[in-house]
């Protein structure tokens, strides 16, 4: 199970930030709320490619941890790694959101079980 992307389960207080995915049909789940993340570039460790993902998402350093790899509803099916991160007040207030997607939001883990999610990933909430 060799992962090909990482995504982060990233959480302020009792929030989950996610954001919008664009709503293009070119894309996996077009207009889903998702994880930051990405893909691995050539090279790159699990960590590197999460906390570089991270930071050209939101403009943060974070200390993420690496919680498990599983299989993404996607055909073919690929695998990804998934981490956490859990960010302090001053970390909240100076993300910056770059422009992947739609929008950036957060929500209560209520909140996103009524919400149109990534399937693979509803477990986190």
């Amino acid at each position: 199970m060799n992962p090909t992307s990482c995504k982060a389960i990233i959480r302020h207080n009792d929030m989950f930030i996610l954001f919008l995915r664009d709503d293009k049909d070119s894309i996996p789940f077009p207009g889903y709320w998702d994880f930051f993340g990405g893909g691995i570039e050539d090279g790159e460790d699990l960590l590197e490619c999460i906390k570089r993902e991270i930071k050209e998402e939101l403009s943060i350093d974070t200390e993420p941890k690496y919680l498990e790899t599983i299989p993404e509803d996607t055909n073919p099916v690929r695998y990804v790694a998934v981490f956490e991160a859990t960010l302090n007040d001053e970390q909240f207030s100076s993300m910056k959101f770059t422009g992947e997607g739609q929008r950036w939001d957060e929500f209560t883990s209520q909140q996103l079980k009524d919400m149109k999610t990534i399937p693979h990933f509803n477990k986190y909430f």
